[in-house]
């Protein structure tokens, strides 16, 4: 079996992270594996296996990335594409009824009502299309129940044509790099003082994390209690209004030695295991990764409530605290909660096995037969 997967580029992102673990898995399986990269370039890059074939096809517009996806995939008809990208979802997926052999799936990652509501002009006008063309593709992946509803509603698609796929973010690999040793002055500091409580949050500095409330609320909390630190790790997009909210609350506050910004870090997952808390008050998310992994390091969790992701992760609440979006005094009071002794229930490994990389690439394997 032929099996083809689109991305952009091999950046670092969920993504990314997801797609390349699927080609390398089923290059183990002796399938003929391709990766189309817009550029062959990124963080991600030295993660592909050599089975893997690279081929790139140029960053350029939608449309014409569009069309040079068509040429190759009719010139060398593989059985499977797949493609997660929404932007390029919606062009690629109009092309679907011309392909002889090969079978679409278009695999969505966020939330999509609420991820186009954020949009703009350009948005808006992608969001009309891929209501239209959606519908000419072969099957569709939600990385949760709750994107799944939503993609449904909102493309008008039968539920019975999306299947609910969790991200393989569950891995040996995984469990390998959050035992690397790391360090930081926090965790220096910790050793010093048993009293230290530190957060974590991972994800690039972008509207959809929102970072302020984040940051207002450890403010807050730090108020009452000196002894918590927030390491943040991510791409850090300097020019962008957050980035400017974020700054300027840090150095009025003077927390510049309670809150660090890492930035970029090729093995988050050191970090979020030596922490006590992972930390997270996204407006929006699909499945989002760094929770599933906390929740797999058996960590204290805080996440806000929001569409789609949170609440099946934490099995509406089980196992960590889901708090209101935005909602600054809430996400305070459980940020002193935790840091003066309150502890959620840990996971078993039952729960857990449903986010692993052997799990997910059970269920993309027997989809890929089920369409051949």
């Amino acid at each position: 079996m032929k099996i083809y997967f689109y991305l952009p580029n091999a950046e670092s992102g969920g993504a990314e992270n997801v797609i390349i673990s699927l080609a390398n898995e089923f290059s183990k399986k002796d399938y003929q594996v391709v990766l189309i990269l817009g550029k062959a370039q990124g963080a991600f890059i030295y993660k592909i296996f050599h089975k893997v074939k690279i081929i790139e096809i140029g960053n350029t517009s939608i449309l014409k990335t569009a069309f040079k996806l068509y040429s190759l995939v009719s010139k060398e008809a593989p059985d499977i594409l797949c493609v997660t990208k929404n932007h390029v979802n919606t062009v690629v997926a109009l092309f679907t009824p011309f392909f002889k052999k090969t079978k679409v799936i278009l695999r969505e990652a966020n939330t999509p009502s609420i991820e186009y509501l954020n949009s703009g002009l350009y948005g808006k006008i992608i969001m009309n299309i891929s209501k239209i063309t959606y519908r000419f593709s072969d099957k569709f992946i939600a990385v949760s129940n709750g994107v799944r509803d939503d993609m449904a509603g909102f493309y008008k698609l039968k539920k019975s044509s999306i299947q609910t796929i969790y991200n393989p973010v569950i891995s040996e690999e995984f469990y390998k790099e959050s035992n690397e040793k790391v360090s930081h002055t926090f965790f220096e500091e910790q050793k010093l003082n048993s009293k230290v409580y530190i957060f974590v949050a991972v994800g690039r500095l972008m509207p959809q994390k929102d970072y302020p409330t984040m940051i207002e609320s450890f403010n807050q909390a730090y108020s009452i209690n000196k002894n918590i630190r927030l390491i943040i790790l991510g791409r850090i997009e300097k020019y962008n209004l957050d980035y400017e909210i974020v700054q300027n609350n840090i150095n009025t506050n003077q927390l510049d030695n309670v809150i660090d910004f890492v930035g970029f870090v090729s093995n988050p997952f050191k970090y979020l295991r030596k922490a006590n808390c992972f930390i997270q008050t996204s407006l929006f998310e699909g499945l989002p990764g760094t929770l599933v992994q906390a929740l797999g390091l058996k960590k204290d969790i805080i996440a806000t409530n929001c569409k789609s992701g949170p609440e099946e992760i934490l099995d509406f609440g089980k196992y960590g605290t889901l708090v209101e979006i935005g909602n600054i005094n809430q996400i305070s009071e459980q940020i002193i909660n935790y840091s003066t002794g309150k502890q959620n229930r840990k996971a078993d490994d039952m729960f857990i096995k449903q986010f692993t990389l052997d799990v997910s690439v059970n269920k993309y394997e027997q989809l890929f037969k089920i369409l051949n």
